[in-house]
């Protein structure tokens, strides 16, 4: 076991240069078939490599595990080992193998948080690292990562507390260089970022603030940021989803997220492209990011008729879809 977990770490300290440079081209996408009752509103997902176990879990208080899935298709049934529920509205997972240690993100109505467990990511009385009424209607912290240190990153979905005017291009990312101490023996490093906002192309007036989906560290100096929103099309069209993935270069001395020229993937090149939720690295090389998206909890939220002019559905956005991604 010791070797095992020396290896890990040597694997995630390695720096992964240029890697804040990199592309991502499509490899597969599908539609999760609902598995259970409760198999809806995936909003988070974390590759475990010690046990080689995927977690995928909902905001609605579920969390499924599964064993044995090297590609989208291998998320079935037969794939399945446990399907938990908690109390917790999940919007992001983390795992520190070094640590054993998990770090949730969850959204209610009426708050937002992030916790942290030990050996379990259902232990009985996480600890609490923040907590705070949503900065906004219907956004709170979606984003979190781990960088191979242990720091941990979190991000709010559109700002923090008055922060979430779209008049304010800055918002602020939170760095705990030590997120299992107590929250008295350390404060949290802010670091702006430059969000994209929205306003007359925004479909529902929530989602003009703007949206950061999920954060993703790639190394200590560099993480990815996932952004999506709701845009409306011309001439009756169906809404879509406009997302994108890109990279920051971590800048420890002036405490910005310096945004690299490279546009790392834009979800237009997928067919049809979902409400994206959550992102994570599908091997320990990071070769590949698997991205899941959320169907709304339940299939009634989207129609399967496909436009005979383009050949997609007609309401795509809302359904459990899972995209691997891979560099180029």
């Amino acid at each position: 076991m010791k070797n095992i977990l020396a290896v890990v770490l040597l694997v995630m300290l390695t720096p992964y240069c240029g890697a804040c440079q990199n592309k991502f081209e499509i490899r597969s996408d599908t539609i999760l078939k609902s598995i259970t009752s409760k198999f809806h509103g995936l909003s988070a997902i974390e590759y475990i490599p010690r046990t080689e176990e995927w977690i995928l879990a909902n905001d609605r208080g579920h969390y499924f595990k599964f064993r044995n899935c090297n590609n989208v298709r291998d998320f079935n049934r037969g794939n399945l080992s446990e399907d938990i529920r908690t109390d917790y509205y999940f919007e992001s997972v983390r795992y520190d193998s070094i640590r054993d240690a998990y770090f949730f993100s969850v959204e209610t109505d009426t708050y937002t948080g992030v916790y942290s467990s030990i050996g379990q990511l259902h232990a009985p009385n996480p600890r609490v690292i923040i907590k705070l009424p949503l900065p906004s209607k219907n956004k709170g912290v979606e984003g979190i990562a781990l960088s191979p240190s242990g720091a941990l990153w979190i991000a709010a979905e559109a700002g923090w507390e008055s922060g979430t005017d779209i008049a304010n291009e800055i918002v602020y990312f939170y760095r705990y260089k030590n997120p299992l101490v107590d929250n008295d023996q350390e404060q949290p490093e802010r670091f702006k970022y430059k969000i994209r906002r929205y306003d007359a192309d925004a479909v529902d007036k929530s989602d003009r603030p703007g949206g950061i989906s999920e954060i993703l560290a790639v190394d200590e100096n560099c993480l990815l940021v996932l952004e999506r929103c709701y845009i409306k099309q011309p001439g009756g069209n169906p809404n879509r989803v406009f997302a994108q993935i890109r990279s920051v270069t971590v800048n420890s001395k002036t405490h910005e997220l310096e945004p690299n020229d490279t546009l790392n993937f834009d979800f237009s090149s997928v067919p049809v492209v979902c409400n994206v939720e959550g992102m994570a690295w599908g091997d320990l090389q990071k070769q590949t990011l698997f991205v899941i998206a959320d169907d709304g909890l339940g299939d009634d939220y989207f129609s399967d008729e496909v436009d005979p002019k383009t050949g997609r559905a007609s309401v795509p956005t809302l359904r459990n879809q899972m995209i691997v991604l891979k560099r180029k």
